[in-house]
């Protein structure tokens, strides 16, 4: 039998399997929910939704009082080099 003591020294070795049972635990619930976001059916249409994310966001804006974002606009690219390597940033 292991005691703290003897596990210590190679007379006794004592195997803690604790973390390999949270591992396969988490990596379990993990593909599970991948799975569940493969299969899931979404209510409405992927156009659907867009629309009525426009219609939120457009009321959002006239009730905060900002102005309706630019259409058409073309998106806004930067590249400047540093010391340290190449910063690609941009705006869209």
């Amino acid at each position: 039998a292991c005691s703290a003591k003897n596990a210590q020294t190679f007379e006794c070795v004592r195997y803690d399997y604790s973390r390999a049972i949270g591992a396969g635990v988490a990596a379990a619930a993990g593909m599970g929910l991948w799975f569940y976001g493969l299969t899931i059916q979404m209510p409405v249409e992927p156009t659907e939704m867009r629309r009525l994310a426009d219609e939120y966001n457009q009321k959002l804006k006239r009730d905060l009082g900002l102005a309706a974002a630019e259409r058409g606009r073309a998106p806004e690219i930067r590249i400047s080099l540093a010391p340290a390597g190449v910063s690609i940033s941009g705006a869209f």
